[in-house]
């Protein structure tokens, strides 16, 4: 990550010092429209625009949110339709992508949906993955759901972020229980006990697209384009999580009966599993 330090200082400053404050040195508000939107609200003059700005704005993505940072626009978030937007609901995989308010590309976030079925099938309950590609970050991010969540037990997911290639820091985004709105608490991963949020996302359903406020509470890793464009890129997921659910417990049910089949992977996603150390040696 961006933090110009030596190793020992950078290790020193993440689990030691902590810069944590009482209220939100910085927030986004990711905003998601109803579906088909984009060309009303962006226009199709602009989506061109963007094309050819960036390799990663391909013709099927459909824009279908914004990101705002003190009432400003910052960036648009949109997802690849023609692999989503399949009739058969067991097809389907997710591709998210941030861009900046001008177009260029920032992050992407892709389901894993061989990940998703080994964990559904060995948990006994529909659980998501996906992996998050960030401009400039020479690291892939895991973010791993590792519970469903119910009444007694909140909804958890999992991910890693990498300081100076060589220490990991892992973080978890927590589900609030007895929550009117989609609302996740965001934690060091070491320092569980003490439950001292770095963050909060505030979900809302009261439009017809959803809206969600990331609020972090850390100093330092408010700074950080890796953690915060994981939080926004979380957030814009939530949308589709139904929908992942739904397929994902079909796979439960009828794969073992043989009723239904594994799916064919496209070359991007079986790009996405291959051995890196295998591909960097030849």
């Amino acid at each position: 990550m961006s933090i110009n330090k030596t190793k020992k200082e950078s290790a020193e400053k993440i689990t030691k010092k902590e810069t944590i404050s009482k209220e939100p040195v910085r927030s986004f508000e990711v905003e998601l429209w109803r579906t088909g939107l984009h060309g009303e609200k962006i226009g199709f003059k602009k989506t061109e625009e963007y094309m050819s700005k960036s390799r990663q704005f391909t013709r099927d993505m459909n824009i279908f949110g914004e990101v705002k940072e003190k009432g400003k626009d910052v960036g648009i978030i949109a997802y690849r339709k023609n692999i989503w937007d399949e009739v058969d609901l067991l097809t389907r995989r997710l591709v998210i992508r941030l861009f900046s308010d001008k177009g260029y590309w920032q992050a992407s976030l892709e389901e894993r949906l061989p990940e998703e079925i080994s964990q559904t099938i060995g948990h006994g309950r529909a659980l998501s993955h996906f992996s998050l590609l960030i401009d400039g970050y020479d690291f892939l991010v895991e973010l791993r759901q590792i519970t469903k969540g119910n009444f007694f037990i909140p909804r958890e997911f999992t991910f890693n972020l990498f300081f100076n290639d060589d220490i990991a820091e892992p973080f978890v985004i927590q589900g609030k229980r007895l929550s009117f709105g989609d609302d996740y608490v965001v934690y060091r991963g070491y320092n569980l006990k003490k439950k001292q949020r770095i963050a909060f996302i505030d979900g809302k359903f009261m439009d017809i697209g959803g809206q969600w406020n990331v609020h972090i509470y850390d100093e330092e890793l408010a700074k950080e384009k890796e953690f915060y464009r994981t939080l926004i890129l979380f957030a814009a997921s939530r949308r589709f999580h139904k929908n992942i659910y739904k397929k994902l417990k079909k796979y439960r049910k009828d794969l073992p009966k043989g009723k239904v089949k594994l799916p064919r992977l496209s070359s991007e996603e079986v790009d996405l599993h291959r051995n890196p150390r295998r591909i960097s040696r030849q």
